[in-house]
C-alpha cells in the first residue's frame, strides 16, 4: 500500500499545489513557472479529495492485480478535523 498509493500520492500531490480543473489562470501560471500542480474535478475540498484517493486507489490496486480492496479513506485536516469516504460504515475506536 505504501509503495502504490503513497507513492502516487508523493509523485503526484506531496509539495504541490491542488486546484479545482476549471481555475485555468491559476493552472497556467503554475505551468509558466514548473511549479507542481494537480486539478481535480470540483474544489480541492477534503470531502473531494478522499473521495479521489478512494477511487485512484482502487483503480491502481487493480492494474497490479492486488487482491487488497481500499474500502474507506480518511483524510486529515488537522488533528481533529477529517473527510471520511467509503463504501462501508466502519466503527473508529
Amino acid at each position: 500500500l505504501k509503495k502504490v498509493c503513497g507513492g502516487w500520492v508523493e509523485d503526484n500531490w506531496d509539495h504541490g499545489i491542488i486546484l479545482n480543473c476549471k481555475d485555468i489562470d491559476i493552472i497556467s501560471l503554475c505551468a509558466e513557472h514548473g511549479w507542481k500542480g494537480a486539478t481535480l474535478v470540483g474544489n480541492p475540498t477534503a470531502e473531494n479529495m478522499a473521495e479521489f484517493l478512494f477511487n485512484k486507489f482502487n483503480e491502481l490496486l487493480g492494474k497490479i492485480k492486488s487482491n487488497v480492496e481500499i474500502v474507506h479513506i480518511r483524510l486529515h485536516e488537522t488533528p481533529n478535523c477529517w473527510a471520511d469516504y467509503g463504501t462501508r460504515d466502519l466503527t473508529w475506536n
